[in-house]
């Protein structure tokens, strides 16, 4: 049996290949965002395209490694990665594994860690709200500044 991510696969490429197809959106300006297995997708899609995206947001997700991960081939993408520290479901240190891995493969990377949540398979206010900006150049980075959702003192 084929692991569901592998058969997921072409079904996001070819969704990706026609976003991009039919309004012209370029992959630079497409951001893949996922939440658990969704995470582990955009990660295991993205990481694996020869066009470099503005970015890729996993929260609370694994690197499932695409074939060819690390080749020259491959658009090498920014990566914003976003783990509760208490979560049950998708354990904390998968994120932290991704970090290391991406960080050695020459991928720039944005990780953070969500303190204090309950033992959920969840991300707080403060990781969702996390400061991520992308700028033109395609780099991803942490900003001090915030101008949307703010966090009660």
């Amino acid at each position: 049996m084929v692991a569901g991510y592998v058969a997921a696969r072409p079904v996001l490429l070819e969704f990706l290949t026609d976003l991009w197809v039919q309004t012209r959106i370029a992959p630079e300006q497409t951001l893949l965002v996922g939440f658990s297995q969704s995470a582990m997708m955009a990660l295991h899609v993205g990481l694996s395209l020869p066009q470099r995206l503005m970015g890729i947001v996993a929260f609370s997700g694994a690197l499932l490694p695409p074939e060819g991960f690390c080749s020259a081939t491959t658009g090498h993408s920014p990566v914003c990665l976003v783990h509760g520290d208490a979560d049950s479901v998708v354990d904390p240190e998968r994120s932290a594994d991704t970090d290391v891995a991406l960080r050695l493969a020459g991928y720039d990377v944005v990780y953070h860690i969500s303190p204090g949540g309950r033992a959920w398979h969840c991300v707080k206010r403060a990781g969702i709200c996390q400061p991520i900006h992308i700028s033109r150049r395609g780099k991803i980075s942490s900003r001090p500044r915030f101008t949307g959702l703010t966090q009660k003192a």
